[in-house]
């Protein structure tokens, strides 16, 4: 690999991790809104947008994004209208997580309609097994599971998953690589 593929490698690293970082500051400030016996309903959230209402940016250029969610669905709408007008976005590949309580569906399918493609990978459907009893698809949480079995099987779901959409990305050819002729 170039040492500009690294740094590029490292961009979107640091990219994910403060999106990550970001979106935790926001739910948690948002947590007190939520004051629900079964948090958010699909009422809450809304789902119908206008091109009318929408800036697009008129760059020359767009962007594709990996984006993996789990229980966002308050903070969603905001992420993709930011990242549509801005970037400007217009694909996406949406991890949903497994042991998510909510369904980005509506939402995703409401900027679709802007011209977005998205597509959402729901229940692992990206897994690759690992050789930790962890890093298995059929691993089963219990009440003898360490955290840090936890916390290393999150992570490895989270790089199996950028690893995968990346993969996917390039196949569309919808990244910069070093076959890519500009």
């Amino acid at each position: 690999m170039t040492q500009l593929g690294r740094q590029r490698g490292m961009t979107v690293y640091v990219s994910c991790l403060s999106v990550v970082f970001l979106s935790s500051i926001q739910f948690y400030l948002l947590g007190d809104i939520t004051t629900k016996k079964n948090g958010l309903l699909l009422d809450d959230v809304p789902t119908t947008l206008s091109s009318a209402n929408v800036v697009k940016s008129t760059a020359p250029f767009s962007f594709s994004a990996c984006l993996i969610i789990k229980d966002d669905n308050i903070i969603l709408p905001e992420w993709l209208a930011y990242h549509y007008a801005v970037l400007p976005l217009d694909r996406l590949i949406v991890g949903v997580d497994a042991l998510s309580h909510t369904d980005p569906t509506p939402i995703l399918e409401a900027f679709q309609t802007l011209g977005m493609k998205i597509t959402t990978w729901k229940n692992d459907s990206f897994w690759k097994d690992g050789r930790e009893s962890w890093a298995k698809k059929e691993f089963t949480i219990t009440n003898s599971t360490s955290y840090d079995e936890l916390r290393r099987r999150k992570r490895y779901r989270q790089n199996i998953f950028y690893e995968a959409c990346l993969q996917k990305l390039q196949k569309e050819r919808r990244t910069v690589g070093e076959d890519c002729n500009f």
